[in-house]
């Protein structure tokens, strides 16, 4: 299973892992990215808190003050820009949903070959080969196709 959204903690400042657990996270944690290569990849993101805790089948995520950025263009992978902010957001993650409360904002688009994304001012929706999802500010689900 994948947990996309405790893959974004990797880079952070503490971790602690036993067989089959990861616990990582960190205060005022940041980092940054820039690359040219077949397109434009960059993005940038802070955060005040941010800790995730996954096993082989679920992953939690606590963010506190999270803000990100990103720009990126490509021929082969398409368009993704947007930007986001999290000022307190809670995230679980199963093997055939993902939902997230809090409050949370994000604005972006995202057209990639397998995947579309639109958030505007918090509301939105997405679709990818994983399952398709829906957006408030308050509140995001998305349910797994396997």
């Amino acid at each position: 299973m994948k947990n996309y959204e405790a893959c974004e903690t990797e880079k952070k400042s503490v971790a602690y892992e036993v067989p089959g657990d990861k616990i990582d996270g960190g205060v005022i944690c940041g980092n940054s990215n820039f690359e040219i290569d077949q397109g434009i990849n960059s993005s940038a993101n802070f955060a005040i808190l941010d800790v995730s805790h996954r096993d082989h089948e679920h992953s939690k995520r606590l963010a506190v003050a999270n803000f990100g950025a990103n720009l990126n263009f490509s021929k082969t992978d398409g368009v993704d820009v947007g930007v986001d902010a999290d000022l307190v957001r809670y995230a679980y993650e199963g093997e055939n949903f993902k939902i997230g409360t809090g409050l949370s904002y994000s604005t972006g688009i995202k057209i990639q070959p397998e995947s579309v994304k639109i958030h505007v001012l918090g509301y939105g929706f997405e679709y990818d080969n994983d399952g398709f999802g829906l957006k408030i500010p308050m509140l995001d689900l998305k349910f797994k196709w396997w």
